[in-house]
């Protein structure tokens, strides 16, 4: 059996009863907190459901605004606050002669600075900036303060820029001003886009700016334009805003999501509710079922309560029975406390139980500590007595102060008696200090004793001194000792120096003494490269010998390209000779794909050769799409032909789906025939759900054909469930066909 286009493949049904009980669940569960605000003295207010909101539901779009003409606004008077244009040009070129470009800060400020009717002639001198990340960085600055006075100028000139990367971001940037000022001219101007993933992105911003004032109007558009579902900060902002005003409504219209949207709305949900009314958010919360989603609803809340009322927070979660919910929310309450009063936060940790956590909160209250008053936290931690649990708090405290204070850093660990620990605590002061002072960083890297603590020390001091001087950290590398610690720190200054110079780089690294070191570190620079110049970046890997190295570099340009600029990418696979060159971008481009147009990348491969290239194509499409829409995955897999590619790929469907949406999966496996392949798509089903959903997997344990394998998977089920459900699970394992003795070991842990 051959195989086959989506086009030929029939879909699988939308699963309506699965949805049926999602919003049931959803409706029962608003009932009973409906329920309980009358019997309950914590009396929460839930707004009634469907108010009216600030727009029709099915508004007309508006219409764009010229681009000149009587209705545009008044142009800006030239007495308006700023500096002249002629100072701004001297601070401009002053940052370039100095060579001082980089500091974003003073770039800030000038920007700050620009009167709005000098904005076009700043942005001529931007355009001059030698440096591109600068020059970009700058201008998208510039073009959202231009966004501010006249969107319709900084959205022309936006669309004017060359360079797909550089093109988008302008586009953004303009985009996610205009949305929130004037949100139904920006949707129309979006609207004008073809579609794709610029549309995608930008259209986003939009709904962004509308759900703020009408959640249901941004929701429809959602529905409407973004294609791509992991595009879950879309939804996590609709229904934030869909909270705040109406929390009723926004539970009812999260129940008809499923997966990860769902969870993503339900998290929002109860992030925003929490903030206007945490009693009532943590009443709806302990309504949902047992899993980690739900307890770390729980903890948000809590932790959004503390701030503005710490006492009745902690009061709530003293009572909550012993568990990781009460852990995790005892943990963030602490952290909170020490911003205020770390003396009585550190009082109330100390009072805890000894273990891991009580060691993480003590390490966490001494690093706010050690930003306000660094030298009690010293004194403090000498007087704990010497330990594993010493050491750790010294780290703690040690990474804070090295971005606060590297030289008192520095000083408290040279403190330290000399050792691992010495070692240990030096590395972030080292990584911070080269930020400031990469002479002095240098020098004391010279003073380290030779070891792993040296090895990881030089590591840290890569990026940092990459970003200040590439040059001349290119010259310090050329001391290093041959070894895997050189050619990493080769690596990490070839990736950080073409963020900035791709150009320096490329030349720097093609210098280098031996072939394999050359082929290392641009693999780190083509990736970035292809993101920014993919016409340049397929001609340079193009140039360079045959071998894996140079398969290995298409594939991740193909990749990249492909989900930036898919038309190009096509182009490009079309011009390649036949072989394993030609291959490995085919298959790069086919992963590419599956980021935003799965279905597209699965007629890409369809259409390939079949063989190990085309096999290893589908495996990468199938694990995109499975996370985004498993059902559809799953249907395009069953057309697959018998084998270990069709096994391997109906594995990370199973898998990934299980993993988003443990009911729609399950539902799923049922309806498939009892015989090896599903018994291996269960065990794959239980092992993704196990953790989070230790009560969705023990659905299935005993379609475990193997005894002893059904008795393993038992206990892990068991131990998990313990941990969330104490109650629930002692009543399963209870009833499951383990052993008398080995249930009741089980149940003593």
């Amino acid at each position: 059996m051959g195989w086959v286009s989506l086009a030929g493949v029939a879909v699988f049904a939308t699963t309506t009863v699965l949805q049926y009980r999602e919003n049931t669940r959803l409706h029962t569960q608003l009932a009973a907190l409906q329920k309980a605000e009358l019997e309950s003295p914590l009396s929460p207010e839930i707004p009634p459901a469907g108010p009216a909101l600030a727009e029709p539901h099915g508004r007309a779009p508006a219409q764009l605004p010229p681009a000149s003409g009587k209705n545009n606004p008044a142009p800006v008077k030239a007495t308006s606050k700023g500096a002249p244009f002629s100072e701004i040009s001297e601070r401009i070129q002053a940052l370039s002669r100095n060579g001082t470009s980089r500091q974003s800060m003073d770039w800030q400020k000038i920007i700050a600075d620009v009167r709005p009717e000098d904005i076009p002639r700043v942005m001529s001198l931007i355009e001059k900036e030698s440096q591109r990340s600068v020059r970009e960085s700058a201008r998208y600055q510039l073009l959202r303060r231009w966004a501010e006075s006249d969107p319709a100028s900084a959205i022309a000139y936006a669309s004017s820029i060359t360079g797909k990367n550089a093109h988008d971001g302008a586009i953004y940037s303009v985009i996610s001003v205009w949305s929130v000022n004037d949100p139904a001219a920006a949707e129309a101007w979006v609207r004008t886009l073809p579609s794709g993933s610029l549309r995608e992105q930008v259209m986003s911003s939009v709904i962004s700016g509308l759900s703020e004032k009408n959640p249901q109007a941004a929701y429809d558009l959602y529905k409407e334009f973004i294609k791509n579902q992991r595009q879950m900060g879309s939804i996590y902002q609709i229904f934030s805003n869909w909270a705040k005003l109406d929390p009723a409504t926004a539970l009812v219209k999260a129940g008809e999501l499923s997966g990860q949207q769902r969870g993503q709305a339900l998290q929002s949900i109860a992030s925003a509710w929490g903030q206007k009314d945490p009693l009532a958010a943590l009443v709806w919360a302990n309504t949902l079922p047992q899993s980690q989603q739900r307890n770390g609803m729980i903890t948000s809340i809590i932790a959004q309560w503390a701030d503005s009322d710490l006492n009745a927070a902690l009061a709530w979660t003293r009572e909550l029975p012993d568990g990781p919910v009460k852990e995790t929310a005892t943990s963030q309450l602490c952290n909170q406390w020490a911003q205020t009063d770390p003396k009585a936060a550190l009082g109330f940790a100390q009072s805890l139980r000894s273990g891991a956590k009580k060691t993480q909160m003590l390490g966490s209250i001494l690093g706010q500590w050690a930003q306000q008053d660094s030298q009690a936290t010293l004194s403090f931690l000498q007087t704990i007595p010497a330990g594993s649990e010493r050491n750790n708090l010294i780290q703690a405290v040690v990474q804070q102060l090295s971005w606060q204070d590297p030289k008192m850093a520095m000083a408290f660990a040279a403190s330290l008696p000399p050792g691992p620990l010495q070692m240990k605590a030096i590395a972030p002061v080292l990584s911070s200090l080269a930020n400031t002072d990469p002479a002095a960083a240098l020098e004391m890297y010279a003073s380290l004793p030779e070891g792993s603590a040296k090895r990881n020390a030089l590591q840290g001091l890569s990026w940092s001194l990459g970003q200040s001087d590439p040059k001349a950290t290119a010259k310090f590398a050329e001391t290093l000792p041959p070894g895997r610690a050189r050619t990493e720190f080769i690596n990490s200054l070839a990736s950080t120096w073409a963020n900035g110079d791709v150009t320096g780089a490329i030349e720097w690294v093609q210098q280098l003494p031996d072939e394999k070191s050359i082929q290392e570190a641009l693999g780190r620079i083509v990736p970035q490269w292809a993101q920014n110049d993919p016409k340049s970046a397929m001609d340079f890997v193009q140039s360079r010998p045959e071998g894996k190295s140079k398969n290995s570099m298409l594939n991740t340009v193909a990749s990249t390209l492909a989900a930036t600029d898919p038309k190009t990418a096509m182009a490009f696979v079309s011009q390649l000779p036949e072989g394993e060159a030609r291959n490995a971008f085919a298959e790069g481009l086919a992963s590419g794909l599956a980021r935003n147009t799965p279905e597209e990348a699965a007629d890409f491969v369809a259409a390939q050769p079949a063989g190990p290239s085309q096999n290893r194509a589908a495996q990468a499409v199938v694990s995109q799409w499975a996370s985004v829409d498993p059902q559809a995955a799953a249907a395009w897999v069953n057309g697959f032909p018998a084998g270990e590619t069709r096994d391997n790929a109906l594995q990370q469907v199973t898998s990934s789906w299980a993993y988003n949406d443990p009911p729609a999966a399950s539902q799923w496996l049922a309806s498939l025939p009892a015989d090896k392949t599903r018994d291996r798509l269960v065990q794959s089903f239980i092992s993704s759900t196990t953790h989070e959903y230790p009560e969705v997997a023990a659905t299935w344990v005993d379609t475990l054909p193997d005894a002893k394998q059904r008795a393993r998977t038992i206990e892990n089920i068991g131990r998990s469930w313990l941990e969330s459900d104490r109650s629930a699970a002692e009543k399963w394992i209870n009833q499951t066909s383990l052993p008398d003795d080995k249930k009741q070991q089980l149940l003593k842990q």
